[in-house]
């Protein structure tokens, strides 16, 4: 059945002018913390990667990249932010296979091992100097990439919203009207939620439809970890800065940083990307709006503690506190953070309930955001 959809769907969406389709890819895709996470072959080995309009290059973790048949590596030193100096080091792959296409000759970089990564199981990430050489459907509500040929002739995407795109060296950007203003974003499909630029912030803060403007604190947990100052933007007034024309309702968790979109926010809508034309079209397939309990858990010094908090209504007339520790969460104690992780992440459970170590029980039910 499921093959059967996927062949009416390349017959009613892809038309080539040759009548051929067999460059035409459908990539199933797992999506992970709303990343796109998708199976590609590097010397005849499977990995999986995240799918990353935001990264430059190509990149594997360095754990992973010490295990590969390499045809050569070079050692690039880099410059971080802090003006720190890094040794990076860059492997040259003979083939990677994403889809039916073969890559000859790919350079990765590498990156330290990340828990978070080797929690959700990714092995690095596709950049944009691969992705740029192909066009894209996403599909988020039905997990499925579809890989073009650049030279292919699309039909049927007559009711896709075209987006203000353009290119800045190797950053896909897109520009959108916030609130009357003309806000740039990278178009990041590499990242779950989305930035914005605090001057852009504070010029449209007092139209906004509603900002929470604490809810992880600047200082960490316990001190062990420094987080950044998060907030809330709910808008009614988010368009295409040059047609005028709404498409989409909110914004959900912003982080103060550099104006990027992740995939959080296009829901489970479409998206057609294509580098070499300079296009990024948007079809609205479903209701925005999303569930939430506003809050997430991680385990720090062998304690489960309440790590963010979203103040929706129902979080602020619990009287939770950011740093509460936690003796249970629906009955069970995580003593691995990528167990507690995994267990957010599927959210298989309609109602929340949790007893702290202070002895107070609470039950929490998801909630619209917006």
């Amino acid at each position: 059945m499921k093959a059967h959809r996927f062949v009416v769907i390349l017959i009613m969406i892809f038309i080539h002018n040759s009548g051929f389709s067999q460059n035409v890819d459908i990539i199933k895709f797992e999506s992970v913390l709303d990343l796109i996470k998708i199976p590609i072959q590097i010397n005849g080995k499977v990995h999986f990667f995240i799918f990353d309009t935001g990264a430059e290059g190509t990149a594997i973790r360095d754990d992973i990249a010490q295990s590969l048949d390499k045809t050569g590596c070079t050692i690039d030193t880099l410059v971080d932010t802090h003006n720190n100096e890094i040794l990076q080091t860059k492997f040259m792959v003979s083939s990677l296979n994403i889809g039916n296409s073969d890559i000859k000759d790919v350079s990765l970089i590498t990156f330290p091992k990340s828990s978070l990564f080797n929690c959700i199981g990714v092995e690095g990430v596709i950049g944009i100097d691969i992705i740029s050489r192909f066009d894209w459907l996403i599909d988020f509500q039905n997990h499925t990439l579809c890989k073009i040929d650049t030279g292919y002739m699309l039909k049927g995407l007559d009711n896709y919203t075209a987006l203000s795109f353009y290119k800045t060296g190797s950053s896909p950007r897109i520009k959108l009207k916030v609130n009357e203003r003309n806000i740039d974003f990278l178009f990041d499909s590499g990242a779950n939620k989305n930035n914005i630029d605090s001057s852009d912030y504070e010029a449209i803060k007092d139209k906004i439809k509603k900002s929470y403007d604490k809810i992880t604190n600047t200082n960490g947990i316990a001190g062990e970890e420094k987080q950044e100052k998060e907030k809330i933007i709910l808008t009614s007034t988010i368009t295409d800065s040059l047609a005028n024309k709404p498409y989409f309702a909110v914004f959900s968790v912003i982080r103060l940083g550099e104006s990027k979109i992740g995939n959080d926010y296009w829901g489970k809508n479409k998206l057609f990307f294509s580098w070499s034309k300079s296009k990024l079209l948007f079809k609205s397939e479903s209701n925005t709006s999303q569930n939430v309990f506003g809050i997430s858990f991680k385990l720090i010094n062998n304690v489960m503690i309440v790590y963010t908090i979203i103040a929706t209504e129902q979080i602020q007339n619990s009287g939770i506190k950011l740093g509460n520790k936690v003796k249970t969460i629906n009955g069970k104690y995580f003593a691995d953070n990528c167990d507690l992780m995994k267990y957010q992440i599927n959210q298989q459970y309609d109602k929340l309930e949790l007893e702290l170590q202070n002895g107070k029980h609470l039950e929490l039910k998801k909630e619209k955001m917006y």
